[in-house]
Parts: structure tokens; sequence; C-alpha cells
């Protein structure tokens, strides 16, 4: 018998992912762990405070207001009160605007795994959970998900986000306090539901790329609820015909799902800390052209060739050789199209959503830049691979001088990182418009002092509008 295969006697994978996710040791995280959660935590309270004025979040956010729900749940940034499922979807949807929270990377690509921060913190402001419990539901959503997307097929028609149904009704069910038994209706539920279509990824890209995650997130949120009250799901979801293990998972090791957890390597500590709001993989060449940015006066007049070089792996490739990209007509596309961003951060030597106003991909300098900008995959760069989406930069001048910039890891990844002053220094930038100095430093000090805090539902007041 495979890896994959399960004997007709063997207790279902479901089952025992639920008692792999009840029984994990809370007290055994290590302070380090502890003190990520935190950091993440504050980055995507800021990354949602800096999203609210953009189209997708304003949709959300008159949705929620239009259908109102049981007052029981903060929507961040407002004086809006929701139900744990909408102030999940809406916390979610401003959480992944910017495209500027967290960096997870694997043998499958990219992921986001703070996409999920906001299911932890509505369902602990739900249950009036503490803080310490929300933080340790969201250690423990990080290694769920680390371990499922690894068995993500890249080449299957589903989307990354898919990852996290199980993910959301593991942290659900987790604060929810569900018994294994009702646990595991919970996650067969939320991954019959969860798949979402990998084209929200390609082509000309629409709010639908923002709002994936926590469309999948919503919904498993509702199937826990419903599980808690007795619905039940499909006890095979991962072996049986048409199952996870058919649809988009690796069938070679599930089990690895139910692995043991090492303490001393927990997937929290593996994440990347976004610098620039667009995706993962350009974070290294939007890094390049701001250094580049410090070197030349006129960009437009001095530039005569930008050449580009990434890594030569299937997931850098599949974005390299989308012609949508290099020719973006919405502010998604522009987000993930390394031209644009390449060209616009040269011309204002910085990347902040202020670059995506007011249709800045159609301006003729940016075009003129993208113009003169060719890419291609190079696998001397897989070295860097896969802790870091590394870029190599080649700008030659009109003079005949010529700069080389290769970087490897930008800052934010994790051999590059932040720290606590470099995400404080993110949060007060992008929360500066919402909330007031006081009330940001009362955030954070809020956000420190989690692991001590009696109920997550005082840092929920605190970022209200």
């Amino acid at each position: 018998m495979s890896a994959g295969e399960v004997n007709s006697g063997e207790t279902p994978l479901v089952r025992r992912f639920a008692d792999w996710i009840v029984g994990f040791d809370a007290g055994a995280i290590p302070e380090e762990a502890l003190d990520r959660a935190k950091m993440l935590v504050l980055d995507s309270i800021g990354c949602a405070l800096g999203a609210m004025d953009e189209e997708t979040p304003r949709s959300a956010l008159a949705t929620v207001r239009a259908l109102g729900g049981a007052p029981e749940c903060t929507v961040i940034g407002t004086e809006l009160r929701t139900s744990a499922a909408l102030a999940t979807l809406a916390n979610g949807i401003l959480v992944r605007a910017l495209d500027l929270n967290d960096l997870g990377l694997g043998a499958a690509g990219a992921s986001h795994p703070s996409d999920n921060i906001p299911v932890a913190l509505a369902i602990g402001e739900r249950e009036d959970r503490t803080a310490r419990e929300v933080l340790s539901a969201i250690v423990m959503g990080y290694e769920v998900y680390g371990r499922v997307h690894d068995l993500m097929r890249i080449d299957c028609a589903w989307d990354n986000v898919s990852a996290s149904g199980p993910v959301a009704a593991a942290m659900a069910g987790r604060l929810l306090g569900l018994p294994a038994e009702k646990l595991g209706h919970a996650l067969a539920l939320a991954m019959s539901h969860c798949h979402t279509l990998g084209i929200v990824r390609f082509g000309q890209l629409s709010a639908a790329k923002a709002m994936a995650n926590s469309m999948v997130a919503h919904s498993s949120v509702m199937a826990t609820l419903l599980a808690a009250h007795g619905a039940t799901g499909p006890q095979t979801v991962f072996e049986g015909p048409a199952g996870m293990l058919q649809a988009s998972l690796d069938k070679g090791n599930p089990v690895g799902l139910v692995a043991p957890v090492n303490v001393d390597d927990l997937r929290i500590m593996r994440v990347n800390i976004k610098s620039y709001p667009c995706l993962g993989s350009g974070q290294a060449a939007v890094a390049a052209a701001i250094e580049a940015r410090k070197k030349i006066s006129d960009p437009l007049a001095q530039i005569e060739k930008i050449s580009i070089r990434m890594a030569d792996t299937p997931f850098v490739r599949s974005q390299v050789n989308d012609p949508q990209r290099d020719n973006p007509h919405s502010r998604e596309t522009a987000d993930h199209s390394f031209l644009y961003l390449v060209a616009v951060a040269l011309l204002d030597g910085e990347l902040t959503p202020a670059q995506f106003g007011e249709g800045r991909w159609f301006d003729p300098a940016v075009r003129a830049l993208m113009s003169r900008t060719t890419i291609r995959n190079d696998p001397s760069l897989n070295v860097y691979t896969p802790a870091a989406f590394p870029c190599a930069m080649d700008v030659l001048l009109k003079d005949g001088s010529a700069l080389a910039i290769e970087m490897p890891y930008p800052p934010g990844n994790i051999r590059n990182p932040l720290g606590w002053p470099g995400v404080e220094a993110k949060f007060h930038r992008y929360a500066s418009d919402r909330l007031p100095q006081a009330r940001r430093e009362a955030v954070v000090e809020a956000v420190k002092r989690m692991d001590a805090s009696v109920s997550v539902r005082d840092l929920m007041r605190l970022v209200a509008g």
C-alpha cells in the first residue's frame, strides 16, 4: 500500500487531522514564535488600515453595512460590528487588498498565511478568548497552512488559497473549543467547499484576487459554525473518490499533515514580511529598482535599457510568461506586473499605494520605461530559492555606463528581516491616515502585550474606527 492509500478499516485522515489540531500543545510554543505571531498581527492590522480607501475594500464594507449581522465582531478601522463570518470576510479583504501582508515560500510557490489572521481575531473576539489563546491559534494555523500548502500540486487548476479551507476551520474550531469529532466534520465541510480556480491570478486581474482567500475563510468559518451545531461533512474528504488527494493535493505523503510538531522549526518562523505593496516574487525587483534610482537622477532621460533576471522555477516562469502582466489595465494587474513595478519604482524611487493611483499604469513615462525593459529566467539564481525570489538587474545608461544590482534577499525576507523596528515603522506609515498617533502607539503596545492580555477584545476596541 502506498503512502497515499488508506485501508477501509483505518481512521479517516480528516479525523486524525482533527485529533492533531485538538492536541496541538499551546504550552510548548516557544516565546520567539509567539513574538513572531504578534509581529504578524501588527503587520496585518497595518495592512488593513492602509487599504481602507482601495476600491475592493470599499465594496466589502458597503456590503457588510447592507447585510448587518449580529454585532459580535469588529471590522478593522470602522465603527461596524457584525457577525464573525462577515468580519472574517471584510477584515480578510482589508488585510489582503494592498498585497502587502506576509509571504510564505515553498515548493508550491508563494502563499500568504496571514490572510487567515482575521479568522482568529473574529472568533477570538466572538468567544471572548484571551489574546494568548488567539496567538496560539495563529501559530497553529501557520503550521496547518504550511503542511497543506506543501502538498498542493502546482499543476492543478486550483489556486493556492484553497489551502486556507482547512486552515480557517482549524483555527475557528480550536477557538470555539470543538471536540475532535465535530472538528473533523468542520474540516470536511470546509475542504468540500474551499476550492478556488487559479484564474483569479492570471490574465488581467480583478477584485477576485484580493477577495480569494477571504471568501474561502468566510466559507470555512460558516462550515465550522455549522459543524458546531451538528452539521456533518464527508469523512473521506481526503482519500475518497473526488476528494482532496485527487483534486489538488499530492498523493505521495498526506500523512505528513499529522506528523508530530517540531517546535524548533515552526512554520511561522519561516515567513517573510513584505516591504512593498506588490506580489511576493516582485519584492526583490522593486528593491533593486529603488537601489538603482539612488544613482540615477533622471531615469527617463538617462536609461537606455533595463535587463531583469529572475529565478528559473515553475512558479516564477508562469508569471514571467503571462503576457497580460506586460500590459496592465487594472490596479490588480499592475501590482503583479514586473515591468510596471520596476518602471514606476525607478521613476519615483519608492513603491507605495500612491504608485497605483489614477491609472498610473497608462502614464506615457511609465510605459516608455516598460518598453525598454526585458525580463528572463536565469537558472543561476536558483541557488537562492526557495528561501527567496531573487532578482538581478542590469541598467544600461545612454552615456554607455552601466549599473549591475543583485538582490537575493529583499528587505523583509527572513534572511534580511525588518524586526520589530521595521514592522512598527511600516504599521505607523500605513495606519497614519486612519488612527491618530496616540491610538497607534496604544495598538503597538497592546499587540506586544498580547500574551499577557485578558481578552483579545481589548485589542479589537483599539483598532475600530
